[in-house]
């Protein structure tokens, strides 16, 4: 039991300092007598996990001498084109956003670092890494780099995909979190395409080669098919819109039309996010140029709903549906992933990912950690829900 309700604890089930509930009614919940949970509950307590707060247990935070006075959390991930922790999708500003509140309400600071390839050193007083391993070509270097540290660290698992145990096994100290990005997503949107009435459906993705576009479409495939609904795939092998959008960035042409000097004069040198702005045009029109022949090839197929990988590529699938001169008849649906602003704005059925959750269990994890905790499973799972709205 104690085990049970531990892995609830650090999958986020439960705030910091949010009190659970009575000893009976989470024995009504395991099927199992007052007395076993009590006892479950006193393990956790004893480990650090929980505290008692009159005759009620809560999930515990550190008391400020247990830490030193600058007490931090080091947030690392890929460089944007400034050298700084890139955070440009909403998925990502929403990550760090979290890791940082989280890490505020356990009396934490943050700090910043960039993978260059090489070394990772924390600075003083950090206690614990967090990583991204989004646009990192080798999410195992980065991970395993850590591993010189000596300290806990956990990491989204979104990016990258590999041997986990072998990596678990050589990183004593690695937790992988994973917010249903793969299969179980997949699966989920494909019984609310069922349920919808869709019994046609094309898989339209431009980043293939990345580790979660597949996963996504083998859940979506899993559910769908095992529902009688047919499925095909319209995809190109690219990792992720970085893949076009840095070649955007060094396109001559950007520089060229954009008046540099104008803007700085203008804006009092805040030129960058109108050049950002420009550079995502681009880089969206070389997915388009790069993707369209397949799109061309899902409208002929001839699907009633287009499920794209991710709600960047769904707004630009739209964009394409939406210019198309094409007398064939568009897919009535269409839906992605990830629950961006994006989908918000175009009225998008997408799928949203329980971040929160994963922040309250990666900084708990590590202050848990620090007090000694050993033998947690190398992977914790968050779950997530799909997001209805008008497109589907």
């Amino acid at each position: 039991m104690a085990a049970h309700l531990e892995s609830e604890l650090l999958a986020g089930r439960f705030s910091t300092r949010q009190a659970l509930p009575p000893a009976k009614a989470l024995a009504m919940e395991w099927g199992c007598h007052p007395q076993t949970a009590r006892a479950a509950l006193r393990t956790l307590e004893s480990q650090g996990l929980l505290e008692r707060s009159g005759r009620r247990w809560q999930k515990s935070r550190p008391r400020s001498g247990r830490m030193p006075k600058r007490a931090s959390i080091l947030m690392v991930g890929a460089s944007d084109e400034r050298g700084q922790l890139r955070m440009d999708t909403d998925r990502e500003l929403e990550f760090w956003r979290e890791i940082s509140n989280e890490a505020a309400r356990n009396g934490l600071e943050t700090s910043r670092a960039v993978w260059t390839g090489s070394g990772i050193e924390p600075p003083r007083g950090t206690l614990g890494i967090v990583v991204s391993t989004w646009h990192v070509a080798d999410g195992r270097d980065l991970i395993l780099a850590t591993r010189s540290s000596g300290l806990p660290v956990r990491t989204w698992q979104d990016g990258w995909s590999g041997p986990l145990q072998e990596i678990a096994r050589d990183h004593p100290r690695l937790r992988v979190h994973d917010v249903a990005l793969s299969s179980e997503a997949g699966r989920e949107m494909g019984h609310h395409l069922v349920e919808r009435g869709f019994r046609r459906v094309a898989w339209v993705s431009p980043f293939h080669a990345s580790a979660w576009s597949p996963m996504r479409e083998a859940g979506l495939r899993d559910s769908l098919e095992s529902a009688g609904v047919e499925v095909e795939s319209f995809t190109i092998p690219a990792v992720s819109e970085w893949d076009f959008f840095a070649k955007a960035w060094a396109d001559p042409r950007l520089w060229k039309l954009m008046d540099l000097p104008g803007l700085d004069q203008l804006t009092g040198g805040g030129s960058h996010p109108f050049v950002a702005k420009a550079a995502e045009q681009l880089g969206r029109k070389m997915i388009l140029d790069a993707w369209s022949t397949r799109l061309q090839e899902a409208l002929e197929w001839g699907a009633d709903a287009w499920v794209a990988a991710n709600d960047l590529a769904a707004g630009i699938a739209r964009d394409w549906l939406k210019s198309s001169r094409s007398p064939l008849t568009p897919p009535r649906g269409l839906a992605g992933f990830d629950d961006a602003s994006e989908a918000l704005r175009q009225n998008l059925t997408s799928y949203r990912f329980d971040t929160a959750a994963m922040a309250r269990s990666m900084i708990h994890g590590i202050l848990s950690h620090r007090r000694g905790r050993r033998g947690a499973s190398a992977v914790l799972r968050h779950g997530g829900n799909v997001v209805p709205r008008g497109s589907t």
